[in-house]
């Protein structure tokens, strides 16, 4: 059987390894077609913000606190997993604001990977049995013993 806070942890790198892939991977490895590139350049908040300095922060500063708590959560800080809602709420009302979107398949792959385990990250870090770990160690003492089938980082 696979153990719940290791399946956990995998789940939150998934999403993690998902989201710098979908920040990252260059548009450039799709094509050379340049109207296509300054399209692709006005999705996201490059379409609210536009590419100069307040959308290199913005992004930047996203990139940062989506890393901050992905890294709080796989080590079941509470205030990550508050901080986790907080970034997801802000994003969805965010991408209000976005515009048309123009994407390839592949960071529409990446960003359902996101989504999805976005949601698995939730729904775990704030139902039992996982929930009882980022509480414990809210409250300073140690998680409770885990299950046989489970292995805890301490």
């Amino acid at each position: 059987m696979i153990p719940k806070v290791r399946t956990f942890q995998a789940i939150v790198a998934v999403n993690w390894i998902a989201y710098v892939a979908q920040c990252f991977v260059p548009v450039t490895l799709f094509t050379s077609n340049e109207a296509i590139l300054d399209l692709v350049l006005l999705d996201g908040s490059g379409s609210a913000l536009g590419q100069g300095t307040m959308g290199a922060v913005t992004f930047w500063a996203g990139f940062i606190a989506w890393s901050i708590a992905a890294l709080g959560v796989f080590f079941f800080q509470a205030w990550a997993r508050t901080l986790f809602v907080v970034l997801l709420v802000a994003d969805v009302i965010g991408s209000l604001f976005y515009g048309i979107r123009v994407s390839y398949p592949s960071q529409a792959f990446a960003g359902a990977i996101v989504g999805a385990t976005n949601g698995f990250i939730v729904a775990l870090a704030f139902l039992q049995p996982l929930s009882r770990y980022f509480e414990q160690r809210d409250a300073g003492s140690e998680p409770p013993p885990p299950a046989p089938d489970e292995i805890v980082l301490r």
